[in-house]
């Protein structure tokens, strides 16, 4: 059987008894087709769950409440295809209609790069043609374009946010054309990096589809630069937002005359300091939010001076009126007015600590970067000597080698993340070798006591052996009560249980090393403990929120700033949804 065969039966198995429950059509292949490959069945699932994603996306933001906004764009003079222009609504028949379906689109900070991404990539899985790849909409944030090839960073990323796809199939769907990267926001990356980035493009894409979005300046410089461009797209930028598409898009959405003034005012005056700034549809949107309430008067935008005052208020305006009172429908006819949960200088204070992060994104695990080492070091040294007192010389060492360990860690512990797990002779070979390599390091730890009582240090050698093996089955356990059943994206909660389970197991194993006196097992097992990722993140949470830096329940807080449309969620990690916000917030003083 050829390697191909074996991947696509192997495959085949993964997903048995699962694509033939959604019935979903995409490129014109159905799941029930009997030609249809794992390969093809592969391709639909990821089509099915990126639809979802994206679509539970647009609903977040109230991209198609009623419409999208009305946002033009033409080609640049720097594009070497053929000249294109058209709306945003019609982007997907636009880059159909381009010779190799290749585009950048270009746009000032919030003239809306990253919706004409979302809304080109749920066009395309909503209606598909045959043959054509799945798009799959990326940030580009998350790329190192000197250290990772364009494909295997939408291998890497395929694998991460879609587990159940498995690596060895999203390498075969990204080599065999069946998935087309939308990559946005080239400009996140760092500067050094821009004229990289498009350099990398430009090889990995060759004739196959791409798109990529990026700030009109970043991008022509990074050009500029070099003289490196993407020879085969079509360049277009976006036009700031008309005086009649921001009357008309207000107007569609206020049934009553509160914005009129500010309507007439924009017609009347194209070039005023209110119309200037709602010509970006991220101001729109602000001020959409932020004047959402019946009691809110929008004609106060007319009373300030400058465009910067105006654009000031409506940042200031928005997490105050997302964070309050909102409408939970629980019956159809019962409405209830239900308070935030979370008051709104506090969330202020919360949203600006993450906004001055380090980077574009966030996850729970790198939370131990905001803490001083020291901190985790000494928690998990103590909680060693604390239950390994009535055996302090081998707990001392533990506890010195773990806080030796932690403190001199650059980087956070990243937890495992959800895979298929299979009991090969490959994985029974990892197993054996980890058992050895334990029972050789409590062994060489404890020398003296299994000199000293050779019974009772015996006992707990072979303690110790025993729990290597048991942490590694239920640590198989574990990561399959916690994979996902099929392609749906990676939450970031997934993995957060799932750590939680790894590091409770190592806590019972030493609660069982405890009863039955092997303190040899104690100790090692509350080191191990210590070196999960959940571990370091409860220490630096419960820290940190000491400090006032982040909430208690900082997941809860994040999923719902995501389902408020302040975060997006980045497979596991989550970003500002607007980088003019996280700009603003940024500059908050503390």
């Amino acid at each position: 059987m050829e390697p191909d065969e074996v991947r696509n039966e192997l495959y085949a198995d993964q997903v048995s008894g699962q694509v033939v429950q959604t019935g979903h059509i995409h490129g014109d292949v159905h799941l029930h087709a009997p030609g249809a490959t794992p390969l093809d069945l592969a391709a639909q699932q990821l089509a099915t769950a990126v639809r979802r994603q994206w679509t539970t996306e647009a609903e977040n933001r109230a991209l198609r409440q009623p419409a999208p906004l009305r946002l033009r764009f033409w080609s640049t003079s720097g594009s070497r295809q053929e000249p294109v222009r058209g709306d945003v609504r019609e982007i997907a028949s636009t880059f159909r209609g381009l010779a190799r379906r290749q585009l950048v689109v270009l746009g000032e900070p919030g003239a809306g790069k990253t919706v004409a991404a979302l809304l080109l990539t749920l066009d395309l899985l909503e209606n598909p043609c045959r043959g054509e790849p799945v798009p799959i909409l990326l940030a580009a944030a998350s790329w190192d374009p000197t250290a990772e090839h364009f494909d295997a960073w939408a291998i890497r990323r395929l694998g991460e946010d879609y587990p159940a796809l498995g690596r060895d199939v999203a390498a075969r769907l990204v080599a065999d054309g069946r998935v087309m990267v939308v990559a946005d926001g080239l400009d996140e990356l760092p500067v050094h990096l821009h004229v990289a980035a498009l350099d990398g493009v430009n090889r990995a894409s060759g004739t196959r589809p791409v798109v990529v979005t990026c700030r009109s300046g970043e991008y022509h410089a990074a050009v500029a630069r070099s003289g490196t461009f993407l020879s085969g797209a079509a360049v277009v930028q976006l036009a700031p937002v008309s005086a009649d598409a921001v009357a008309a898009h207000v107007g569609e959405t206020r049934l009553d005359a509160r914005w009129r003034p500010v309507t007439d005012v924009l017609v009347a005056e194209p070039f005023d300091d209110v119309a200037e700034v709602l010509s970006s549809p991220l101001m729109v949107h602000l001020a959409r939010t932020a004047y959402a309430s019946p009691r809110s008067e929008p004609r106060e935008l007319l009373a300030f001076s400058t465009g910067e005052e105006v654009e000031r208020h409506l940042l200031n305006a928005y997490v105050p009126t997302v964070y309050g009172p909102r409408v939970e429908v629980v019956d159809t006819y019962l409405p209830q007015h239900r308070p935030s949960r979370w008051q709104a200088e506090d969330v202020v204070r919360w949203l600006t600590f993450l906004a001055r992060w380090p980077g574009h994104e966030f996850a729970w695990w790198h939370l131990t970067l905001a803490t001083p080492r020291w901190v985790t070091g000494a928690a998990v040294s103590l909680a060693v000597l604390a239950i390994g007192q009535r055996s302090l010389g081998p707990a001392l060492v533990v506890a010195v080698v773990s806080f030796v360990a932690i403190t001199s860690r650059a980087r956070p512990v990243v937890p495992t993340r959800p895979t298929v797990t299979r009991l090969s002779p490959h994985h029974l070979a990892r197993l054996i070798t980890w058992i050895a390599a334990v029972a050789v390091a409590a062994g060489g730890v404890f020398a003296t006591d299994l000199l000293r009582q050779p019974a009772l240090s015996a006992f707990g050698y072979l303690a110790a052996v025993c729990a290597g093996g048991l942490t590694w089955i239920g640590g198989m356990a574990v990561a399959e009560r916690f994979r996902p059943r099929d392609v749906t994206l990676l939450d970031g909660r997934i993995l957060l249980r799932q750590d939680r389970g790894l590091c409770v197991l190592w806590l019972g194993l030493a609660a069982a090393g405890y009863f039955a006196g092997s303190f040899v097992v104690v100790v090692g097992c509350v080191a191990a403990a210590g070196r999960t990722a959940w571990m370091s993140y409860v220490t630096a949470r419960t820290w940190l929120a000491l400090k006032g830096d982040v909430p208690w329940r900082l997941m809860t807080f994040l999923d719902d700033a995501r389902r408020r449309g302040v975060l997006r969620a980045n497979g596991p990690a989550y970003q500002f949804r607007h980088v003019r916000l996280r700009e603003h917030l940024r500059l908050i003083k503390s």
